[in-house]
């Protein structure tokens, strides 16, 4: 793989555990104008905005999630990297899914990896350069697209900066897909 990821499967021990408890006891959202259940919590009680033109979305903080904290501190032990905020997606099922795009909000600390811990269904993830940029009426220019299969349990990190470079989406499965819970970290300035 060229994408500066590095994959950890096996990263949670328990993930049927974890992935029950976050989808059963979760205030999950579920807007019209997108594909997936979503949940927003952050160390800094702050909302969080992404995406552009018609497709901006806001997504004010809710409390946090003993598992989402536990999350967070065995990201810090095992990389030593603290990651301020953590955003939920919940795909119910395989029409669910997340476009290409980048995690390349202004409130997010690009010094710091994108962490993301999958639990239920193993799904794809896939990668591509960015070689230049989209802008309006042009369409942007991509290097190859890879490909990487998120299995539950594991921690799949963007490394710092790679939002810069690289887009990144969650196709929709193209077979019958359970439901699955990504719960991605990003280091936030203060």
């Amino acid at each position: 793989m060229n994408a500066p990821i590095i994959y950890l499967p096996g990263f949670i021990t328990d993930p049927a555990v974890w992935f029950s408890r976050l989808w059963e006891e979760l205030s999950w959202e579920r807007r019209p104008d997108a594909p997936r259940r979503e949940y927003w919590a952050n160390s800094f009680d702050r909302s969080y905005t992404y995406g552009r033109g018609m497709g901006t979305r806001t997504y004010e903080s809710q409390k946090t999630h003993e598992l989402i904290d536990l999350g967070r501190t065995l990201i810090e032990g095992s990389q030593g990297v603290l990651l301020e905020g953590c955003f939920l997606n919940g795909y119910e099922g395989k029409r669910d899914h997340l476009g290409w795009h980048a995690d390349d909000d202004i409130g997010i600390d690009h010094t710091k990896p994108i962490a993301i811990i999958t639990l239920g269904q193993a799904r794809a993830i896939e990668f591509r350069q960015v070689l230049s940029p989209a802008s309006k009426g042009v369409k942007g220019t991509y290097g190859p697209t890879e490909r990487l299969v998120l299995e539950s349990g594991s921690l799949c990190l963007m490394g710092a900066g790679m939002q810069q470079t690289h887009e990144h989406r969650i196709p929709k499965a193209d077979f019958e897909a359970k439901p699955r819970v990504s719960m991605t970290y990003r280091g936030l300035l203060p």
